[in-house]
């Protein structure tokens, strides 16, 4: 047989949503989304905010011997937000994506990534709940990228 007959030849080009595309990119976006997932809940933990304790009490020789109050997430009151934010990316994972819904699944968790920055950006500081969040969100936009690569691919 020769390669005009036979389909299967290695003369013809890839399709482009071929299941071995597929699966090394469904991997990355589902390892980067559970990734983010996790570190932007985990983020909560750590402390986000650092207060003074001169706004808490009127004795600078307390004052003297700490620098200060470390507040959470949880107590920053960001629960709500950052949390709602990872889980539905973690949802757009139930989908598997096709042709049709693969760029909306990727505008929805780039969206909910882009959320996740915006609010490590508002409370920048060198802190571990920051830090943590700010990857947490650069990984969920990464597992955006991923899922929505195939779309855009030109080769």
């Amino acid at each position: 047989m020769t390669d005009e007959q036979n389909p299967k030849s290695d003369s013809f080009p890839a399709p482009l949503l071929s299941p071995e595309t597929l699966s090394a990119s469904r991997s990355r976006d589902i390892v980067a989304t559970l990734l983010g997932m996790a570190l932007v809940i985990g983020s909560l933990k750590f402390a986000w905010q650092r207060q003074s304790l001169q706004e808490f009490t009127l004795l600078p020789a307390l004052y003297a011997q700490s620098n200060g109050i470390e507040i959470n997430g949880f107590g920053a009151h960001l629960t709500l937000p950052l949390t709602l934010c990872a889980v539905v990316c973690g949802t757009t994972l139930f989908w598997t994506p096709s042709g049709t819904n693969r760029l909306a699944l990727a505008m929805i968790q780039a969206a909910c990534g882009v959320a996740c920055l915006s609010i490590a950006a508002s409370h920048f500081a060198i802190l571990p709940g920051v830090v943590l969040a700010v990857c947490g969100g650069s990984a969920l936009l990464y597992g955006a990228c991923e899922r929505a690569r195939p779309l855009f691919r030109s080769d």
